[in-house]
């Protein structure tokens, strides 16, 4: 009889999880706060979580899929450490012999086939396991993860990955990766200044406001993805999210009516749509089958802001969910397109073991 299988992507901030039946079936999706960077018992602690959430009484009730980032974080002194540490953690947390682990383009192998040799093609491939998932199902598209912290481009040709990149290093030089999210990046990061009643006025180089602040103040930001610490560490509220923003550049709130404020956090929407377009339009030129025109796929919380990159360039959107759609047992499957590396890992290693 066939197990459930769980896919984990294990980021630095985040651990995502997908839940798919025996028959292949997404069953749910979620994400838990995991801020590796403060030690290893924030992820021990968000394993238990998912597991609790998931209701197993045991996790080697299923196989299990796992792609990760996390190896990145300053808590490892290099990423081989950071590899190394977390498949160590997860083999005390599940049966080892129900790990399998994405390799880069190796595929999923089994978790006593890893060796030191391995690491440098696990690290940071969560974004090349989605990519694969979409290449199985769509002959063409332009992929566009916007997430909490990051963003990735890749191109997919004939049901193909073509991205020659592989290390975050050779995809920050193609901008298939850009590192700008939709809750976690500071605004000093997005903009130096802004336009606020008129004046252009520099932004305060200090990490006093987040994107996920302008993205409530606008009304834009998914409840369910709103996890992260603020910059203050106060509420998560509008109220709070303007007296941040108003910090960026030495106000108040009350200084000013709350339209200045939306005109300000808008002006920022539109930098950061604009450097994800910038670096589409940069991927798209390396695409053959752009003149029959390419689809424009949207994954991750911040897809709201891939729809506009579409409309932008004039081409075919398609969420993610509609790929995967025909596997669930859920109608609402959102969720499923938040942690889509999460899906792919699941949804590969259950065609490996069918």
């Amino acid at each position: 009889m066939r197990a459930d299988i769980i896919g984990w992507d294990i980021g630095g901030a985040h651990l995502k999880v997908a839940h798919l039946t025996s028959d292949g079936l997404i069953k749910s999706a979620h994400q838990f706060v995991c801020p590796l960077w403060k030690g290893m018992n924030y992820l021990h602690a968000a394993i238990e979580a998912a597991r609790h959430e998931l209701g197993f009484q045991s996790l080697n009730q299923c196989q299990h899929s796992v792609t990760m980032t996390a190896e990145l974080v300053d808590l490892f002194d290099d990423r081989d450490q950071g590899v190394n540490e977390i498949l160590t953690l997860l083999g005390e947390c599940i049966d080892p012999d129900r790990l399998w682990i994405f390799c880069g383009r190796d595929g999923l192998l089994a978790m006593n086939q890893i060796t030191q040799i391995q690491y440098q093609v696990i690290a940071s491939a969560n974004w090349l396991a989605t990519a694969m998932l979409i290449a199985e199902r769509s002959q063409s598209g332009l992929l566009i993860d916007v997430g909490s912290t990051t963003t990735d481009i890749v191109a997919i040709e004939n049901n193909q990955v073509i991205s020659s990149a592989v290390s975050d290093y050779e995809r920050l030089l193609t901008d298939e990766l850009v590192y700008t999210g939709v809750v976690r990046t500071p605004v000093i990061a997005v903009s130096h200044y802004g336009y606020f009643q008129g004046d252009k006025v520099p932004l305060m180089a200090e990490v006093f406001a987040t994107m996920a602040d302008i993205y409530r103040i606008i009304n834009e930001l998914p409840a369910h993805a709103d996890q992260g610490e603020t910059a203050d560490g106060k509420a998560k509220s509008s109220e709070a999210s303007l007296s941040r923003l108003a910090r960026m550049i030495g106000l108040d709130q009350h200084s000013a009516p709350m339209s200045d404020w939306v005109m300000l956090a808008r002006y920022l929407r539109a930098k950061q749509l604009d450097t994800i377009k910038q670096a589409a339009d940069k991927v798209l030129l390396t695409m053959t089958m752009t003149e029959t025109g390419v689809t424009i796929i949207g994954a991750g919380v911040g897809r709201f802001l891939v729809r506009d990159v579409a409309l932008q360039c004039e081409l075919e959107y398609q969420d993610f969910t509609e790929i995967i759609h025909f596997e669930t047992q859920d109608q609402n499957i959102s969720y499923a397109a938040d942690y889509a590396p999460a899906v792919a890992v699941a949804c590969l290693l259950h065609k490996q073991l069918s």
